[in-house]
Parts: C-alpha cells; sequence; structure tokens
C-alpha cells in the first residue's frame, strides 16, 4: 500500500537542516502461490525481495532533495527466480505543501496520493483487487527498468491534496514502449470519509485513450474500507469494487475485494484473505478467490518488513 499524502510530506519535511542521508529499506516475501490459468505450472514458490535506497540532504532555504533507486527479484511463472534486476532514479525536491519528482514516477494512480486506486489487497501477493476490471493505461514506478522519465506534482494542504503527472512519447528515444501519458488527481478528506478523482489520456498512434477513477475510503468502527468507480476507453465500459479489512482481534484482520464490470470479456474478481501480525514488521498472510479471467487463485506466506 501506498502512503497516505499527509504521511508522506511530513516524511519529506522530516530532515533536519543541512543534513544528508543515505537509507535503506524494503521487504521480503516468500511462500506458496496458486493460479489455475498458468497450466504449465499452477502451484509455485512465490518469493520477492525489494531493497529501496534512498538518498536526501536539505539545502540552507530548506529545499530538500532526495533520490530513490530500487533492487528487487522475484519468482517468474515457469517457478524458477530471476536475479535480482535495478532501475531508473527518481529524483524529489519537497517545500512545505510542494512535492516535485522526476524521473522514475509513479503517475497519479500508481501514487495514491489522491485517488485509493488499490485499496486493500487480499493475501500475500495482490492476486485480485478492487481495481482488476479497470483497464485504464495508468502509469506505474518501474521496478526493474528506465521508467517513463517523467514529472509530477503534488501539493497538499490540510485535508486538501491535488496532483498531476506527465510524460511524454519517447519510445524511438529509448527503444520502449511509452507513449505520452497526462494525469489530474484530486482528494479531500471530510474525517469520516475520503472522496477522490481522477483523470488520465493516453496518446498513442495519434489516438487518445482517455480513463478516470472516482474513489471513497475511511474507517467505521474496526472496518476500514475503499471504494472504487473507473470508466476507460480499453474495455468501453464502467468498471467497479470495493474492498477493506476488518480487525477480528488484536494482531489479525480479515481482508476481501471485489469487482465488477469492466470488458465484456472480464469475469468478477473476487477474493478473501487473512493478515497475521507476528511482530517485528513481520506477518503471515493468505487468500483464495477468482481472478478476472476466471481462473481461481490463492497463495499463502510471511513477509518481513525492513
Amino acid at each position: 500500500m501506498k502512503k497516505t499524502v499527509l504521511a508522506g510530506l511530513a516524511l519529506g519535511m522530516g530532515a533536519s537542516a543541512a543534513a544528508a542521508d543515505v537509507s535503506f529499506s524494503g521487504y521480503g516475501r516468500f511462500g506458496l502461490l496458486y493460479d489455475e490459468g498458468n497450466t504449465d505450472n499452477k502451484t509455485r514458490i512465490e518469493q520477492r525481495f525489494r531493497l529501496n535506497i534512498d538518498a536526501s540532504t536539505e539545502s540552507d532555504n530548506g529545499l530538500r532533495f532526495a533520490a530513490r533507486l530500487r533492487v528487487q527479484t522475484d519468482d517468474q511463472e515457469d517457478g524458477t527466480s530471476n536475479v535480482a534486476e535495478n532501475n531508473a532514479a527518481r529524483f524529489q525536491v519537497d517545500y512545505e505543501g510542494l512535492r516535485l519528482q522526476v524521473g522514475n514516477i509513479s503517475g497519479v494512480f500508481d501514487d495514491e496520493s489522491t485517488v485509493a486506486y488499490y485499496g486493500f489487497e487480499p493475501g500475500l501477493v495482490g492476486l485480485v483487487g478492487q481495481y482488476s476490471t479497470f483497464q485504464g493505461p495508468i502509469v506505474e514506478y518501474e521496478t526493474g527498468g528506465v521508467g517513463v522519465n517523467g514529472v509530477s506534482l503534488l501539493y497538499g494542504a490540510g485535508d486538501l491534496a491535488v496532483m498531476a503527472s506527465y510524460n511524454e512519447d519517447h519510445d524511438d528515444d529509448i527503444g520502449t514502449d511509452f507513449t505520452e501519458n497526462a494525469e489530474v488527481g484530486i482528494a479531500y478528506d471530510f474525517g469520516p470519509v475520503r472522496l477522490a478523482a481522477a483523470y488520465g489520456t493516453q496518446t498513442t498512434a495519434g489516438e487518445d485513450i482517455d480513463y478516470y477513477v472516482l474513489t471513497a475510503d475511511g474507517s467505521i468502527g474496526d472496518l476500514d474500507y475503499a471504494v472504487f468507480i473507473g470508466d476507460d476507453d480499453v474495455g468501453n465500459e464502467t468498471s467497479y469494487g470495493l474492498s477493506g479489512q476488518y480487525r477480528v482481534g488484536a494482531a489479525t484482520h480479515l481482508v476481501a475485494s471485489y469487482a465488477g464490470g469492466g470488458a465484456d470479456d472480464l469475469d468478477e474478481a473476487v477474493g478473501i484473505g487473512f493478515r497475521h501480525d507476528l511482530g517485528g514488521g513481520v506477518r503471515l498472510s493468505g487468500m483464495a478467490g477468482q481472478n478476472e479471467e476466471g481462473d481461481t487463485v490463492g497463495d499463502l506466506g510471511v513477509r518481513f518488513d525492513f
């Protein structure tokens, strides 16, 4: 899950003046994964190791400069593991309520500082989610590649957050399939609920593909929830979903998600699972369900954050 805009901006401005810092963070996970649609290897060992390398410093006038690189290794569908890959850098400048990012950015949808795009994903991996039937070509942070080499700007003031991102079509320059994307989003936290909207457009081969999402998220007692409505020019149908987690004990949550609508060839995607915190950043997670392809999926394993 992504950090909220307020937490991210607070972290960005928390460094002491003129102090340079290099830090490491990330997580490891391993377990079993089942995917009925993978006919060659339905059950396999699931594993991932992710290491984020963050460097930052602050100028005398209070500007915070930062950059991130990532190293990651994952299992593959054939049951093997890849060799750890690194990615292109993401640069960042923070000042009061403003955050500028350049390079290998997350777009507005993937960043989640406005819309709650991912919501609550059941299980170890996130095999299904409230977004599963949405086919908008959102811009994502690239873990094992160059990324879109774009720019994003986030502004947060109290309960309001506004964000925009843009990347040009530069596939002829670097031999990738990136296209021109522009995304904007806005969110306001009313206390009991946060409402958000985001719109994006992709230009490829002279054709514009539009997509948008509306979300609401909040908490009611021991229940945390998110509601999702989206539309895109890929499936040409409205998609919808909801997800949530419910505390059933001091260290245990039930987590569920549902997604429907979308293109006619997509099935409903539903999953239910659990998360049990073992302390020290370690948790046991698992789920079972059906993805948008109509295949039964499930996972079970351990994740530890550091």
